[in-house]
């Protein structure tokens, strides 16, 4: 096909995996990663128009995992990919 897919990520070891997976699938010559955070995301970034976009951002709210033990240790992902800013977890969406 001749679909090709632009992945995005703040985190530069999230796209290194991202990377292998592709490499992994073979799907490697259609995909573009990009380091950058996805609400910053503008055509210059990826290098080209996009007709759709999937994402997902972090919604969880930190403080509502405080207590035990920490939702990182329990995903092998980065806070930063898991916890969003503001109070309700959904500033990235405004």
């Amino acid at each position: 096909g001749s679909c090709r897919g632009v992945g995005l990520d703040v985190c530069a070891a999230a796209l290194e995996v991202a990377m292998a997976n592709a490499a992994r699938a073979r799907v490697e010559s259609r995909c573009c990663f990009v380091e950058c955070d996805f609400g910053d995301m503008s055509v210059g970034a990826v290098g080209a128009e996009v007709d759709v976009l999937i994402a997902n951002p972090p919604y969880h709210v930190k403080s509502r995992f405080d207590q035990g033990p920490s939702m990182a240790s329990r995903s092998n992902d980065p806070e930063i990919a898991l916890f969003a800013s503001g109070k309700d977890g959904l500033d990235a969406y405004r």
